[in-house]
């Protein structure tokens, strides 16, 4: 029987760190090793600020330097540098569930600008595909947008952050957890933003430091999570749980009917056998097979049986002697 995983997609960052290590658990996936590549990235919706534009994305021209995908804003104090934030994809790479890998770069251009030119935050499309190992369609393919927020703070001390130069400017996240579409009734993904790691901690955190005056940049680390459809929430997934509509996590089945003893009807009759008999007027074996198909196919609507189980059911009906 295939049970729960737990597998993690978390975005971590800084590329002086080192890669977070994981706690990993037994557990079966659906896929072993897909490959995740970023189809798309894309900055939209700026908060306030002015002299916003984007490059890169959307059939707007070539950024004129790195990374690919970029939004500044503001009236520069130097009169050439703008704030604003890149992003650049990492290249498709194949998935080890439980194993961190890079998703991509985050740069923060953290220049001075005139005072109430800043933009206060930004939203980030990420467009992700999971390809599975043996050729089929991608396991998902879904946009998330992660809002980002920048404390564009005044450059006189006291500077609210630890700075070099006043003073640092913090980009922090809001929406953290994400359930990304599956082409499989079966399966559910899920990513979870965990947080920011600088280069002076090895720790998520839930806020990025940019010292002012200069670009940061920060590699994004990231752990996929797949798990299966629980209707029930009882531990045992849908496709061979024996009854889906309620928790039964010892799957009991003392009658050995394909149906949970927890969906069983009160008085422990056969539901198909009752509605079924083997030795009911039948005129020949079809019509007695047919009952069971109707029977089953009902059960099924119910979530009393799995499709899986219901195929069994019919089968061994068709291969009886009920109604010869």
């Amino acid at each position: 029987m295939r049970v729960k995983s737990s597998v993690w997609l978390m975005v971590l960052g800084a590329s002086a760190c080192s890669t977070p290590s994981l706690d990993s658990s037994t557990h079966e996936v659906a896929d072993p090793e897909p490959t995740l590549t970023i189809t798309s990235a894309r900055f939209h919706s700026a908060l306030g600020g002015t002299d916003v534009g984007f490059c890169g994305q959307d059939g707007l021209p070539a950024c004129a330097s790195l990374p690919p995908t970029q939004v500044r804003w503001g009236v520069p104090a130097d009169a050439i540098n703008k704030s604003g934030l890149g992003f650049a994809p990492s290249d498709p790479h194949a998935v080890v569930y439980e194993e961190s890998f890079s998703i991509g770069s985050l740069t923060h251009f953290n220049f001075p600008v005139l005072a109430d030119t800043w933009a206060a935050g930004v939203s980030l499309d990420l467009g992700l595909r999971v390809d599975p190992s043996i050729p089929g369609p991608a396991l998902f393919d879904s946009v998330i947008t992660i809002p980002l927020t920048i404390h564009e703070t005044p450059n006189v001390d006291p500077c609210p952050y630890a700075s070099t130069t006043p003073c640092s400017d913090r980009i922090t996240f809001g929406t953290s957890t994400f359930q990304l579409a599956s082409t499989a009734n079966s399966t559910v993904y899920q990513l979870e933003i965990l947080g920011f790691v600088d280069t002076t901690s090895s720790a998520p955190v839930d806020g990025l430091v940019s010292q002012e005056g200069g670009t940061s940049s920060a590699d994004l680390f990231a752990v996929l999570r797949e798990d299966c459809v629980d209707s029930d929430e009882d531990g045992a997934c849908d496709e061979a749980d024996n009854c889906v509509t309620t928790p039964n996590a010892d799957q009991a089945d003392v009658d050995g009917d394909g149906i949970g003893d927890a969906c069983d009807p009160t008085d422990d009759r056969d539901p198909v056998a009752e509605a079924c008999p083997c030795d009911g007027p039948w005129k020949n074996h079809g019509q007695y097979v047919s009952c069971v198909a109707h029977v089953t196919t009902d059960l099924v609507g119910q979530g009393k049986l799995t499709h899986d189980q219901r195929a069994e059911l019919v089968s061994t009906a068709g291969q009886s002697s009920c109604g010869k």
